[in-house]
């Protein structure tokens, strides 16, 4: 199984070195890992903010993202979210306008999903929490299928990873800078 995962220049560089001074939790064991021994890719981001309430412990402990394709049409040619793919690649580069694409190996043992991102997309950014926000949230963490299950169902799938992924599954197929139209 393969993931694609964008990221900025910058990250991967962190991803390959040893990084003493920063810490990684790892989701498995629940304990602190010296970054000196987290090279790799490493869940970051909650799949599901705090202030929404009612989900399970791991809805709110960091994962790592990633598409099942390079470029995957449901990202990049999609008519209800026009600007989803310029968002995720800027979002990607971390605003350096930077941006590395990462070919990761994926084993069974790494319990991958798929999730839906079209449930949280639809939402307006300005909002303060609200119920609609609430049961967005739900939504997109009820669609959750293991990645062997899937079956091209959702409208923005985006493959979920919560174990850390060592630099040996990883490898780089190319580095990019962002203008300010995506062109491919």
């Amino acid at each position: 199984m393969r993931m694609y995962h964008y990221t900025s220049t910058a990250n991967w560089q962190r991803m390959n070195d040893d990084n003493p001074s920063e810490n990684f939790l790892n989701p498995q064991t629940g304990r602190i890992v010296s970054g000196s021994a987290g090279r790799g890719l490493w869940p970051r981001r909650p799949l599901v903010p705090p202030p929404i309430s009612g989900l399970p412990a791991e809805a709110y402990v960091a994962w790592s993202f990633g598409l099942e394709e390079e470029q995957p049409k449901k990202w990049t040619e999609n008519s209800r979210f026009p600007n989803v793919w310029h968002n995720l690649l800027n979002y990607a580069a971390h605003g350096d306008g930077s941006l590395t694409l990462l070919e990761v190996t994926l084993l069974a043992d790494d319990q991958p999903q798929v999730i839906d991102w079209a449930h949280i997309e639809q939402l307006p950014t300005h909002l303060a929490l609200t119920v609609a926000e609430q049961h967005a949230y739900h939504r997109y963490w009820e669609s959750r299928i293991a990645l062997p299950c899937y079956d091209g169902s959702h409208d923005l799938p985006e493959i979920i990873v919560q174990k850390p992924i060592p630099l040996e599954r990883i490898k780089k197929a190319w580095d990019r800078r962002l203008s300010g139209k995506i062109v491919w």
